[in-house]
């Protein structure tokens, strides 16, 4: 879109960075840092909840109080970001529907993604919904040198993480279990049964309790792991006519019982059997108090209190993991 104005400007981002100081959303030269080694409450909530203070940002918190800051950044859609919208829309990778994302450089995907990872930082004002986002892609993580991942994950980032960031974690899982770059990544479209007796693949299955949902040391066992790899077998992910869309096929799924956590999983299930396993591992005690522990960790201190673990576990479990 700034094809016409580039050469008279300097540049697509000459262009944009102008509409946006229209906008009244330019970052200035220079600004001041605090000078204290005092622990300063706001300073503290706004650095947690965002990438950094820009200028005015601490006197508006206290202007506004903590609490009613927070209502205004949990609610991001009510916060007018059209100057971040404006920058964030040329950047194809981050735009592109998933088929198409195969026609671009796979370094032009690469560069782009960390390149709308930091605008969005930089600019947003909605800073707590990007806080998130960085969270989930980090608890979520795919590699972008595996396979396809690098033209799949653009879209997986902005359909799962950017689309569930604050929302339900269930629902979260369920997209990311199901994305088809995490399928690529940890091999859950290998994951299948030609024939009686196939073990399945484990990867995303171990991936899924150590990492994902109750963590390391949450309780499960290897053989919980080897049945959950049962429930997620018979998902493919296209590569030729649909490139990235995940399909699954019946005859590659194992349709018999499970049973995970101490919880049967009926035979003959078929698809469902993946939304069975995930509601177990998504309600399991140990994976509210691990995914507390992560927000904790990201909000209040690299080590936080027990206490506040134990409060924002109780939480998670009681609002169904909002």
């Amino acid at each position: 879109g700034c094809a016409l104005g580039a050469p008279l400007l300097g540049g697509c981002d000459r262009v944009l960075s102008f509409a946006a100081q229209l906008l009244g959303d330019g970052i200035p030269d220079a600004f001041d840092a605090p000078r204290t080694s005092d622990l300063d409450p706001i300073f503290h909530l706004v650095s947690r909840t965002s990438f950094g203070p820009r200028p005015g940002d601490l006197e508006e918190v206290r202007r506004v109080g903590s609490s009613a800051h927070l209502d205004m950044q949990l609610e991001p859609v009510e916060i007018d970001d059209t100057a971040c919208e404006l920058r964030a829309g040329v950047i194809d990778a981050a735009t592109l529907p998933r088929s198409l994302l195969f026609e671009l450089p796979p370094e032009q995907v690469e560069v782009e993604i960390a390149r709308h990872a930091l605008l969005r930082a930089t600019y947003s004002r909605r800073q707590l919904f990007e806080v998130m986002v960085e969270l989930w892609s980090d608890h979520f993580h795919v590699a972008l040198g595996k396979g396809a991942c690098r033209h799949l994950l653009p879209a997986d980032l902005r359909d799962v993480v950017r689309a569930h960031a604050l929302g339900s974690f269930r629902e979260l899982l369920g997209a990311s279990a199901l994305s088809p770059s995490m399928l690529v990544y940890l091999d859950g479209r290998d994951n299948r049964v030609d024939a009686p007796g196939d073990r399945p693949n484990e990867n995303y299955a171990r991936e899924l309790f150590e990492l994902h949902t109750l963590g390391v040391r949450g309780g499960y066992t290897q053989g919980d792991v080897m049945e959950a790899a049962r429930c997620m077998t018979g998902f493919v992910v296209k590569e030729k006519w649909a490139p990235g869309e995940v399909e699954f096929v019946p005859e590659l799924h194992d349709q018999g019982a499970k049973r995970v956590l101490g919880h049967t999983i009926p035979a003959g299930g078929g698809r469902s059997d993946v939304d069975r396993l995930l509601d177990i591992v998504a309600s399991h005690p140990s994976t509210a108090r691990h995914v507390a522990s992560k927000l904790c960790a990201a909000f209040i201190a690299d080590d936080p209190p027990g206490r506040a673990v134990d409060d924002a576990a109780s939480t998670f479990a009681s609002s169904g993991g909002d």
